[in-house]
């Protein structure tokens, strides 16, 4: 089986990381893999460090027919058989392509939890012929879009999934916090998110503030990077949390974050899933998480950690001082997560849901 995966997107982000796995394994189980992503983006890095073939286009604005027309001839070139779409530029380009006579199956993944735009582009690509498989990061995406969908039995849900060997050898204890400055007997809650509004990270440092006040020792940090890092350093120094909350800016070595937080602490309102979660759970750090999105898919209130309504910073505040005075409540729950995880969100389950998306798809024939 020869598969070309779509990768529009500019930057290193969680379902970036979903198709690095996929590729990994789909290469371990015998398939043959070739990604388009964007020239100069860390997507091209990874396949050049990986040995993975690739070919570098652009998938901007009116180059899509262009773009389009360059995956038809790939395909043609490479015997594919079909295409697997991760995004929504890929998805336009994939189905494109379709139309300039490129007459092979498309898988699309799906890991975001908003409506699908009723404009008649948008409901055409969706609901083409050529789309045979609508794979959704969580059961909250696929009830979203499907009242859009006129063949809702594409749609299937596959979870995102971890690759535990990621964080093995396990990481030194200590060095995260070295490196920006927290001592080792500080209490350290932390998220690793995107700056960006659906993070809602507004409340994450409300809570702290909170916390702050219960725990003096605590510390915060959010790992991550994006467009409202001014916002969010504004909203630090307005609250009072200079010096207690650090912003530390994009990081490679997150087996190394996690190794070193006590609490894993995240505050979104909207999320596919959350894969974030899933990489405190692989490391058995304690979770509390806001019920945005498919959140609720990871979470079981007070099973394998706290659910809080979306926003509810005062919530969010108790739950983390219930973690912060009972450290065994946070082990049973994190404990708890540990084996849900090894159950559903690992990187084999979720390729083997994927592959047999695959075969699926390509019973189906080729569009009409």
């Amino acid at each position: 089986m020869n598969i070309l995966h779509l990768s529009s997107e500019k930057k290193w982000r969680g379902g970036e990381q979903q198709i690095a796995y996929l590729l990994q394994a789909s290469i371990e189980k015998g398939l043959n893999v070739r990604v388009v992503c964007r020239k100069g983006t860390a997507f091209e890095t990874h396949c050049q460090t990986d040995n993975i073939p690739f070919d570098s286009i652009s998938f901007n604005g009116c180059s899509k027919l262009t773009a389009a027309w360059k995956i038809k001839k790939i395909c043609q070139s490479h015997s594919i058989d079909l295409i697997h779409a991760h995004s929504s530029s890929s998805h336009t380009v994939a189905v494109l392509s379709s139309l300039l006579g490129n007459p092979l199956p498309i898988v699309l993944s799906r890991r975001v939890d908003f409506t699908i735009k009723q404009n008649f582009f948008t409901l055409w690509k969706y609901n083409h012929p050529s789309l045979k498989k609508i794979l959704c990061v969580s059961d909250a995406v696929a009830n979203i879009i499907r009242p859009s969908i006129k063949q809702p039995e594409k749609i299937a849900t596959v979870y995102d999934g971890i690759d535990l060997n990621r964080f093995q050898p396990p990481a030194l204890k200590g060095d995260f916090r070295k490196d920006i400055g927290i001592n080792d007997d500080a209490l350290l809650i932390g998220n690793v998110a995107a700056y960006t509004d659906n993070k809602d990270l507004f409340t994450f440092l409300r809570a702290s503030a909170q916390i702050y006040k219960a725990h003096p020792d605590a510390r915060f940090v959010i790992v991550g990077e994006g467009e409202l890092r001014n916002s969010l350093t504004d909203a630090i120094k307005r609250l009072g949390l200079d010096g207690i909350v650090t912003l530390t800016g994009f990081r490679d070595d997150i087996p190394s974050v996690f190794k070193d937080l006590d609490i894993f602490l995240m505050t979104s309102k909207t999320e596919g899933l959350g894969s974030s979660i899933i990489d405190a759970f692989a490391n058995k750090v304690p979770v509390i998480a806001t019920a945005g999105g498919g959140i609720p898919e990871l979470i079981n209130n007070e099973v394998n950690g706290f659910l809080a309504p979306v926003g509810d910073d005062t919530q969010v505040a108790e739950y983390v001082n219930r973690l912060a005075n009972d450290r065994t409540l946070g082990k049973k729950y994190a404990d708890a997560a540990f084996e849900i995880m090894l159950g559903k969100f690992t990187k084999e389950v979720m390729s083997e849901d994927t592959i047999e998306h695959y075969k699926q798809a390509l019973k189906e024939g080729n569009p009409t």
